[in-house]
């Protein structure tokens, strides 16, 4: 078995995509089928009851499922749920909890959501059986953070939930928290509860109207033809090649008034990876972080496979430090770094299953009108790895300067060797060097065996980028430090 395989086999034991549930988003079921599984809403089935509506426990589609009645009859509204369940579909982090499928039948609404054994928070602080240890607390507690944070700092739009409260964190067996309840349906309820004038502006301006949740209300990525993709690059003018890389290259096209990048993925032989490709492209379609590039649309035409993203005028990290007259300052390359920290984390820490990028380095990370890191081509490891075998000899050795010198001898790939890609990303960011210099010397290898004497000395002068004309010594000391972290111990790690 090869490295390619033995990375293949790794992704689908503990990697995989999404199950196909979860890869095409909430189901939307016919009122008749919701009757039927909860005995005609009877109490009998009854969980729980709120603000909003009554839940109902009961077993659909062969899972224990919460089928949540919502009690409101305007149906006016149903515009503004469709357009919620659209918002909500593109939310995924581990410590929300997920909408798995909705009714809009008339005056009938209904979500459909994960089942948790343990209940409501409320329901362990005020009712009875055992009492919450502190370890149990502190990890409700952090969780709990975890899942407003992502809500309001990496989703785009903000997402302001507006009714945190005991009863709506869920506990799963292990007693980690899921927030439930991000819809709150504002413009049919809280505009009737007289303070209308304070919600208003804050919700209809400011969530409702904003660009980024038209496009999320559209449904996920957009396929496109091989036509449209070929006349928006003029053919795949040499004109509009942007950039270029191991598993294809990168074209600027217009598609829609809007400027975007279409990256063909070179072919090879085997065509069986349609299908793996394509459910690839469903996982990342529900992955939602202010730090990764958002998918907007893909092609898949027999041999011709597209992805297209959207277009960042700075390019990527890799043409800022090798290719740019612009000398990047240090507080652009702290928020760069810190930036690109968050949006692996956030794979790493926050999806279920986690996703292990593959593919982590100063080309991948894109950046934004203001400098704001954006990590690309996560979550297709799996045609990643079926494409290696077929990529030239220079594309690996470019390639192969990121990953983990463990993974490479084992054919083993983790979470951990995208630590190790991260800490190559974070000595080019310093050093303004290639991980390997045209002339064949290798950097990383170089700084493995220099930086602790620098750490421990604290002269970092012969790391620094020479365009780098002033930086925080501390900071510094700190980059350098997590860089070793990185590069130096991994090894052991995997041990």
């Amino acid at each position: 078995m090869n490295g390619a395989d033995r990375r293949m086999e790794t992704r689908d034991q503990n990697e995989s995509g999404l199950s196909p549930e979860k890869s095409i988003g909430p189901k939307s079921y016919s009122y008749g089928e919701l009757a039927s599984v909860t005995g005609h809403f009877s109490l009998n089935y009854l969980i729980g009851r709120g603000g909003f509506g009554h839940v109902f426990k009961a077993s659909l589609d062969g899972e224990i499922r919460a089928i949540k009645r919502l009690d409101f009859p305007d149906v006016q509204s149903e515009g503004g749920l469709e357009r919620e369940i659209m918002v909500v579909k593109s939310v995924s982090h581990k410590n929300l909890v997920e909408l798995v499928g909705y009714c809009i039948d008339g005056a009938n609404r209904l979500l459909i959501l994960k089942y948790f054994p343990n209940g409501s928070l409320r329901s362990k602080l005020h009712g009875s059986g055992d009492v919450l240890d502190w370890e149990k607390r502190m990890k409700i507690a952090t969780g709990s953070a975890k899942g407003l944070e992502y809500l309001h700092e990496h989703c785009k739009p903000k997402i302001i939930h507006l009714d945190i409260k005991p009863d709506n964190i869920l506990l799963d067996q292990d007693f980690e928290p899921k927030i439930l309840d991000l819809l709150n349906f504002l413009p049919t309820v809280l505009l009737t509860y007289p303070n209308h004038q304070l919600w208003e502006p804050m919700y209809l301006k400011g969530f409702i109207s904003s660009p980024e949740l038209n496009r999320s209300i559209i449904g996920g990525p957009r396929q496109y033809s091989y036509e449209q993709l070929a006349k928006a690059t003029n053919h795949f003018s040499r004109n509009d090649l942007i950039g270029e890389g191991g598993f294809g290259q990168v074209y600027r096209g217009l598609l829609d008034g809007e400027s975007l990048a279409i990256k063909i993925l070179k072919n090879h032989p085997d065509l069986r990876s349609q299908e793996n490709l394509e459910n690839e492209i469903m996982v990342v379609s529900i992955i939602c972080h202010r730090n990764l590039v958002e998918l907007l649309g893909y092609c898949i035409e027999g041999a011709n496979r597209f992805l297209v993203f959207k277009y960042f005028p700075n390019k990527s990290l890799s043409s800022q430090l090798y290719k740019s007259n612009r000398d990047l300052d240090w507080e652009t390359r702290i928020n760069i770094a810190k930036g690109s920290a968050k949006g692996l984390e956030y794979l790493h820490e926050y999806c279920e299953p986690p996703i292990v990028h593959l593919n982590v380095k100063s080309n991948n990370i894109f950046l934004d009108s203001d400098f704001k890191p954006k990590v690309a081509d996560f979550g297709l490891a799996r045609f990643f790895s079926e494409a290696a075998t077929h990529i030239s000899e220079s594309a690996i050795m470019e390639t192969r300067a990121y990953i983990d010198p463990y993974a490479i001898k084992t054919g083993e790939y983790s979470v951990k060797s995208d630590v190790y890609s991260f800490g190559v990303m974070l000595l080019e960011l310093i050093t303004g060097r290639r991980p390997i210099e045209e002339d064949g010397f290798d950097v990383v290898e170089w700084v493995k065996s220099e930086i602790k004497n620098a750490l421990r000395d604290r002269k970092f002068e012969k790391f620094v980028d020479s365009t780098l004309q002033m930086f925080d010594d501390e900071e510094m000391y700190r980059m350098l430090f997590c860089i070793d972290v990185c590069i130096n111990f991994q090894s052991f790690a995997h041990q």
